[in-house]
């Protein structure tokens, strides 16, 4: 996202046509990459798909729209459900126990009004569609124009890409806070794990032919000490008796 706004930012109305068109050309590049991280798995779990993980969360294709014209976008086909871990006693809440970012929340909002009007040829089936990679649609567009709108693109097309690298950047954010909340509570169950490891050696890791010689020790040590004493006790009127 940050590389698209530089790409925007640097298509003014001092660059020709063919110019422009090489940036809408490396624009198109970095949008297959966003799709591509989109659909980054870790084993055959998709990361991005919210509880649908075994369902592929992006596709980048051409539908058709309410009017019948044909266009570019990228649909979302995940839930808005939560992958949670419980890190404290209670109920869950997704708001800190949630350990994934659903395609929503990375790449969109959700395209409400493209959903309502796009629809696929031929069962008009209601879609969701990402706003972040469709506006850089928008842009890689109106770049590989024969003649490009560079007054839109400074203005329109540039405020959109900011906003969706703002909108990434807030899911960072989250994640990231998130992130070191599971950090410190892995790091103090693992100093309590040390406490106990420890407690549970000095009660249990006893040498036993050792403690029975220390034990015989004292034992002989302590009978000795009766017999000096009795030895130098003075005798009592039963000694005399006896």
């Amino acid at each position: 996202m940050t590389r698209a706004r530089e790409l925007v930012v640097s298509a003014d109305g001092t660059k020709s046509p063919e110019a422009l068109q090489a940036l809408g050309k490396e624009l198109d590049g970095l949008i297959d990459a966003a799709v591509t991280i989109g659909n980054t798995q870790i084993g055959d779990r998709y990361l991005f798909a919210g509880q649908m993980d075994k369902t592929q969360p992006l596709t980048r294709t051409t539908i058709k729209n309410a009017a019948g014209e044909s266009v570019e976008v990228v649909l979302y086909n995940g839930d808005n459900n939560k992958i949670s871990m419980v890190s404290q006693t209670g109920l869950v809440d997704p708001t800190q126990d949630s350990v994934n970012l659903t395609g929503v929340e990375a790449f969109g909002p959700a395209d409400t009004t493209n959903a309502l009007d796009y629809t696929t040829a031929p069962t008009g089936e209601a879609v969701t569609t990402l706003k972040t990679l469709n506006d850089l649609i928008k842009v890689k567009n109106e770049l590989l124009k024969a003649s490009p709108d560079t007054t839109w693109l400074g203005s329109t097309g540039l405020a959109s890409v900011a906003e969706g690298h703002d909108y990434i950047i807030k899911a960072q954010t989250g994640l990231g806070a998130r992130s070191a909340s599971y950090e410190m509570i892995s790091n103090m169950l693992l100093a309590n794990n040390g406490t106990i490891t420890e407690n549970l050696s000095a009660n249990e890791d006893l040498d036993i032919p050792k403690a029975i010689i220390a034990f015989k020790n004292s034992e002989n040590v302590y009978n000795a000490a009766l017999a000096v004493g009795s030895k130098i006790m003075p005798q009592s009127l039963v000694d005399f008796l006896r």
